[in-house]
């Protein structure tokens, strides 16, 4: 698990779209993999924040 830190590191440095969509992509896969174990809904990654 990446450190809040280093999650920052990555939105300020114009890689939160990246990593977004690189979560969105494993949560997919999760999904397809075992959607017996997401039963209220299909896993997506939270929100970006918005722009200070």
């Amino acid at each position: 698990m990446a450190s809040a830190c280093s999650h920052q590191r990555r939105c300020t440095n114009g890689l939160a779209d990246e990593v977004c969509a690189a979560r969105a992509a494993v949560l997919k896969a999760a999904y397809a993999a075992h959607p017996e174990r997401f039963v209220r809904k299909i896993p997506v990654p939270p929100a970006l924040p918005e722009a200070a």
